[in-house]
């Protein structure tokens, strides 16, 4: 079982046991993985980085096209197992550059902030693109989910957009880190709620996942 909560000092065992509402639970056949497409949008110095450890975690056959202004220098193809990656040419706060990649038939998209330019109008242009992203989606219906590299500072602006599927920042990084040192085991919880997520996307939870919790984390 796993408890959700702002703190685990805020954590206190009922007095009495809950009514468990039993039409409430329901199964469903596990559904097979299948090859992720995903799309990124710009690059800077931790774009590899991310590119790398995602291949840790997709379908083979999986693809991941990067859309920038230019091509990125790195050769990267050649360190991957699942994961090809492409690359087409875009403006990211440019309308028609965005509508003209063909958003619909990605799974995911990764924004990512410009590092060659001061971070207040890296955050502005990803605002940009992100007003975009999320009036195409609503206009075309298209069904992808949207991950957003953005400074501490911007974070609850992004969040007009409702493009804030997952805002990344170095704040959300440091909690993570400090959760990680309280208790190595949590690492175990995110690495599975990851995973979850990546296979299932709200989907409901089959007994090959629930097993794959190591004892001690789900104990926690």
């Amino acid at each position: 079982m796993l408890v959700l909560a702002e703190d685990d000092l805020l954590i206190r065992l009922a007095d009495t046991r809950p009514t468990i509402a039993g039409s409430a639970i329901t199964s469903a056949p596990g559904r097979p993985p299948t090859p992720d497409r995903t799309l990124m949008i710009g690059w800077n110095s931790r774009s590899a980085k991310i590119i790398t450890l995602l291949d840790c975690l997709v379908e083979p056959g999986s693809l991941i096209d990067i859309a920038a202004t230019e091509r990125p220098e790195n050769e990267l193809q050649e360190h991957l197992e699942n994961l090809t990656v492409g690359y087409k040419p875009c403006e990211p706060t440019l309308r028609p550059s965005l509508e003209s990649l063909g958003l619909d038939g990605y799974r995911n998209i990764i924004v990512l902030t410009d590092g060659d330019i001061d971070p207040e109008s890296a955050d502005a242009h990803t605002l940009v693109t992100l007003l975009h992203l999320r009036d195409i989606a609503i206009r075309y219906g298209s069904p992808y989910s949207i991950v957003t590299e953005m400074n501490d500072a911007n974070r609850e602006i992004a969040q007009v957009t409702k493009a804030d599927d997952f805002i990344v920042s170095t704040k959300i990084i440091s909690l993570l880190l400090t959760q990680l040192v309280e208790d190595r085991h949590l690492h175990a919880v995110f690495t599975y709620t990851g995973e979850l997520r990546n296979s299932h996307r709200g989907g409901p939870a089959t007994g090959r996942d629930s097993n794959r919790l190591p004892d001690r984390a789900a104990q926690r």
